[in-house]
């Protein structure tokens, strides 16, 4: 099963409870009609993975917007590297699967790849998307331009 989203704006980014819900989306899911105890308890896993998702969501966008402020158009040169933001959400999923009758698929190293992975894609583009707003707003400036080429058409100018 294959999840598609689209995030749409009015311009600017998206706040963290917009990015969280769309990444707790792709990680657990009960069925509407679900009913039991199981059902319950996952339903209390997707709260607590939204809460989780909204405090790193927002805890990187106030790093990004931090580097920005204090580092202007450089930080367009920078690579993005969301690596450094997954661990803690990482390990909070998983434990909120503990003592639940999830606890064995959280366990498992394919969906631990599979988070890592989903969480390294979701937080990057949210990365780009603060850099991408600011850059928008300096259209004048050599970093932005290249910048919005190179995310744009996928090459940078000469």
């Amino acid at each position: 099963m294959s999840i598609v989203g689209v995030m749409i704006t009015n311009g600017g980014t998206h706040p963290p409870e917009k990015y969280a819900a769309m990444t707790a989306g792709q990680i657990i899911q009960i069925g509407q009609n679900a009913a039991g105890a199981a059902a319950v308890i996952g339903r209390r896993m997707e709260l607590k993975i939204l809460d989780i998702l909204e405090e790193a969501h927002s805890e990187l966008q106030s790093i990004e917007k931090a580097a920005i402020a204090q580092f202007g158009s450089d930080v367009l040169t920078a690579n993005i590297d969301p690596s450094v933001h997954v661990d803690k959400p990482l390990a909070a999923i998983i434990e909120t699967a503990k003592n639940t009758p999830y606890e064995a698929h959280f366990a498992l190293e394919t969906t631990r790849d599979y988070l890592r992975r989903l969480l390294l894609q979701h937080f990057g583009t949210a990365m780009h998307i603060e850099r991408k707003t600011f850059a928008d707003t300096i259209p004048g400036d050599p970093k932005a331009q290249a910048y919005i080429e190179k995310t744009t058409n996928g090459v940078a100018s000469a």
